[in-house]
């Protein structure tokens, strides 16, 4: 047998099969390579889904958080309420209200409603317009805090009734206590809060 050409023939074999893997690595590399998308800004995004908004602060602010309890009402506070029939919940942390009269919502409903907030409502004056929810038939007023709206607390604010004729009816009060204000920290900036909700 001679060796040297055996040598030769595996060295040969050998290159060639190295070749052969060169290339289907490469190949396999190259397919598994992708092209870096960039990641386009909240407005492009917002501007695509064509949904509409005002100009969004650029400051960040520190706001403290807050400890409160839910307020007991007492049943003289509920037998001092004018125009409606009141309840307490057992807890006694909830009134629930029927109107003796109905509250249209006509074209100055808000305005109404507000007014009847502040003079019939038990601390009407700590709870703010918030918002209708017309899939929930509820409007919501929402207790304030040092000129702050509590956001989307439930235990702290007014939901009214829609009911099928378009006139409020009831109302549901919970209300917070001793609020105390606790160390500051950092709220979103604009841009991601609203980043994170879409």
């Amino acid at each position: 047998m001679d060796w040297s050409k055996t040598k030769t023939i595996f060295i040969f074999v050998f290159f060639i099969l190295d070749i052969f893997l060169l290339t289907v690595f490469l190949n396999k590399h190259s397919a598994s390579q992708f092209d870096i998308i960039e990641e386009s800004s909240i407005q492009d995004k917002l501007k695509n889904d064509d949904i509409k908004y005002d100009k969004l602060p650029d400051e960040v602010e520190k706001t403290p958080l807050i400890t409160a309890k839910a307020k007991r009402f007492t049943k003289k506070e509920v037998a001092g309420l004018n125009k409606q029939k009141a309840a307490l919940t057992s807890d006694q942390t909830m009134i629930v209200s029927h109107l003796d009269k109905s509250i249209p919502l006509d074209k100055d409903w808000k305005e109404n409603l507000k007014k009847f907030v502040k003079e019939e409502v038990l601390y009407g004056d700590h709870y703010e317009y918030w918002g209708y929810d017309k899939d929930q038939n509820q409007i919501i007023f929402s207790q304030v805090f040092k000129g702050n709206k509590l956001f989307k607390n439930g235990s702290g604010q007014i939901l009214f009734k829609v009911n099928d004729n378009n006139e409020i009816d009831s109302y549901e009060q919970t209300m917070l206590e001793e609020i105390e204000e606790n160390n500051k920290e950092s709220v979103l900036p604009a841009t991601q809060a609203v980043n994170n909700l879409l």
